[in-house]
């Protein structure tokens, strides 16, 4: 069973090594980041940040860095492990995005667009995309512009 906590400096070290290929590229493509730093920075400006585990190994990094106007940047990066769970996942996801929802009259973020796995869980998310940009940062890669209003 998964269990969802706040997420600690050891967490960064044990994810980074085995974050998702898509997950690393897409770190790079939009801030020029490794996975170690990118999690650093993750635990660093988030509230909440927190950490899915399979016992002692952490499968996934999610949280909400606040933004302007009281809007939340939503972010998960995850492993493969985290992949080949998807009901439990999903599960959580919906009970994450419930209460960040309930935090942040606005939650959005950029996607890579390479990164169907994340796409595909954006969509189901109920997340609605509003434009892409095809110059978006480091890499200047096409990225996606996505959205949902919270529960206000």
């Amino acid at each position: 069973m998964i269990q969802i906590r706040d997420s600690i400096g050891k967490d960064v070290d044990l994810l980074a090594p085995i974050m998702r290929e898509a997950d690393k590229q897409e770190a790079m493509a939009a801030a020029g980041s490794t996975p170690l730093e990118t999690l650093r920075e993750a635990i660093r400006v988030s509230s909440p940040c927190l950490t899915a585990m399979d016992g002692e190994t952490p499968l996934a990094m999610f949280g909400v860095t606040p933004a302007e106007r009281g809007s939340g940047v939503v972010w998960f990066l995850g492993s493969d492990a985290a992949t080949e769970r998807p009901r439990e996942m999903m599960r959580l996801s919906r009970l994450w995005l419930g209460r960040f929802r309930s935090q942040f009259p606005l939650l959005w973020n950029f996607v890579d667009a390479r990164n169907t796995v994340h796409i595909r869980w954006i969509r189901s998310m109920g997340f609605e995309f509003l434009s892409t940009h095809h110059d978006f940062g480091h890499s200047q890669l096409p990225f996606h512009f996505f959205y949902i209003n919270g529960d206000a």
